[in-house]
């Protein structure tokens, strides 16, 4: 029974997607996809197990990665979907590294304007990979401040009106005494930040006090931070 539902949603789901011009899935024997089948049935089971966060995120992915590599573009919406809240649950490199694939070959500069609810799911499903491939981008590089520079740069690449991942390579820079790049993209963080943001009022304030110091010799990170406390 799970089988032929499943089959069914594919069908009824190729119909939505038919205005992607993409890549067909690699030609797979049927004894292939039913094994890949099996495997997402089970999937689906577990997932309605009560388990770890870190073992539900390792699910989704798999059946992220199953639904894409098997079916392509058939049952985008619902493999998309199970990746984003994979990495909402855990983010994770190999999560985002998959998303951006996905984003690239089927969501990237897609037109999904039309007035219809199917057209409004997908822009709003679009929009929503576009802002969990920042977010995820920028709290990597939270979680990784010894050495965060790749993780910033993509979640500028991802959102560049995103200001705070400016901030924090800029920090990232000062600390390593890169003054050049550092005093450029805290620069670029006073460009983009919105100034009327209360969230963002305390960290205006030290872009300009970095800024300030560094074009004036003072290129130690520490007593940079310690000048501004102590005035």
């Amino acid at each position: 029974m799970m089988r032929k539902t499943f089959l069914f949603g594919t069908a009824v789901l190729s119909l939505i997607v038919t205005s992607f011009a993409i890549a067909k899935p690699p030609d797979l024997s049927n004894t292939e996809i039913d094994k890949r089948s099996d495997r997402l049935d089970a999937i689906n089971e577990k997932l309605q197990q009560s388990m770890a966060d870190k073992e539900r995120a390792n699910l989704l992915f798999e059946k992220a990665q199953l639904m894409f590599n098997t079916f392509g573009p058939i049952y985008l919406r619902t493999s998309t979907e199970a990746l984003l809240k994979a990495i909402q649950i855990s983010p994770q490199e190999r999560y985002e590294d998959f998303l951006l694939e996905v984003y690239d070959l089927y969501w990237k500069d897609k037109d999904f304007s039309g007035d219809d609810q199917v057209s409004k799911d997908l822009s709003a499903l679009q929009k929503k990979c576009e802002k969990t491939i920042c977010l995820s981008w920028y709290n990597l590089g939270l979680s990784n401040m010894d050495n965060p520079e790749h993780y910033f740069k993509n979640a500028i690449k991802a959102d560049p009106g995103f200001s705070p991942s400016y901030y924090w390579l800029a920090s990232y820079y000062c600390k390593h005494k890169k003054k050049t790049e550092s005093i450029d993209y805290f620069e670029r963080y006073l460009q983009v930040v919105n100034e009327n943001d209360p969230q963002e009022k305390d960290r205006i304030e030290m872009a300009r006090y970095f800024i300030k110091e560094m074009k004036a010799g003072n290129i130690d990170y520490n007593s940079i931070i310690g000048k501004a406390m102590s005035e």
